[in-house]
């Protein structure tokens, strides 16, 4: 096969036209030298146009041979040039979009790194109070065991600190960000989610009474409404934010600790939980009902 097929192709096509041409002037050319006499002549402007036509053929054959190919040829090489256009426009457009690079002033680089040391002395000092108030809570912090990834809470007096888990609403750590639908969210999760697994664990909330009677042993209709509704609130959310409030709310877990556990960034994961309650929020409906009438 020809190594540019089209080239060739347009070359042959080029060759029929020029031998159709050559074999219609000489025909003419024979009319004429019969028409004055010429007979002798005429035959040889014939045979010129015998040759020609013959030429003609030849390259019409090529032509007729190579048309398919080409057709598809011009097809995917359109395609591969309308797909170049597409990139190069798209990469100008991500050029176009790109913040340029800040240069800062070292009057504002001092000025940020004044604060990003104040950032990190702030958490060191927040870290060293928390261990300090554990230890005089008596309580042995472990965070590689899952009892020391759970949110604890620290009350009282100095001389009287006592340790707890933190409640709901103290999972969300600003004031401004606890409001009553939030609250009535995560309430209602973890009422929802107990009701569903209840007899299957130690000492599960909501769990109903024994049942002392000679029926086999079923699910309870109360148990099998709120299986069914966790798994609707598993599908609206997503498996990702779904699991990230499990953690939170069921498991108690630190955002530290989730955060180690997916490789994520705490303060982006913090966010993740934020919009997995409002999602919470917008699925139960609290945005037109009231925290108490959530509960």
């Amino acid at each position: 096969m020809p190594k540019d097929l089209i080239a060739e192709y347009e070359a042959a096509l080029a060759r029929q036209h020029k031998a159709e041409g050559c074999a219609a002037r000489h025909r003419a050319a024979a009319e004429k030298l019969k028409a004055k006499g010429q007979d002798r002549r005429a035959a040889v402007k014939m045979g010129e146009a015998a040759r020609a036509e013959a030429r003609a053929k030849a390259n019409a054959a090529m032509v007729a041979k190579w048309a398919p190919s080409v057709g598809r040829g011009r097809v995917l090489r359109r395609q591969n040039e309308l797909v170049a256009e597409a990139r190069v426009a798209r990469a100008a457009e991500l050029a176009a979009s790109t913040p340029q690079p800040v240069t800062l002033s070292p009057k504002e680089e001092r000025k940020r790194a004044k604060e990003a040391e104040k950032r990190e002395r702030l958490a060191v000092q927040g870290d060293a109070k928390a261990i300090r108030d554990r230890k005089a809570a008596q309580v042995d912090h472990d965070p590689r065991t899952a009892a020391g990834q759970r949110e604890i809470e620290v009350r009282g007096p100095a001389v009287d600190k006592r340790a707890s888990i933190k409640d709901l609403a103290s999972l969300i750590a600003r004031q401004t960000d606890r409001t009553p639908p939030r609250l009535a969210a995560l309430q209602h999760f973890e009422n929802l989610y107990h009701r569903a697994h209840a007899g299957l664990f130690p000492a599960p909330r909501f769990e109903q009474g024994v049942d002392t009677s000679r029926k086999p042993a079923s699910v309870s209709n109360d148990r099998a409404v709120s299986l069914q509704a966790l798994s609707a609130v598993e599908a609206r959310l997503g498996a990702d934010l779904y699991a990230v409030l499990f953690a939170r709310v069921i498991e108690g877990r630190t955002i530290a600790a989730i955060a180690a556990e997916r490789g994520a960034d705490p303060e982006k994961l913090g966010a993740v939980f934020m919009f997995a309650v409002d999602a919470a929020v917008g699925h139960f409906g609290l945005n037109q009902r009231t925290a108490h009438e959530a509960a």
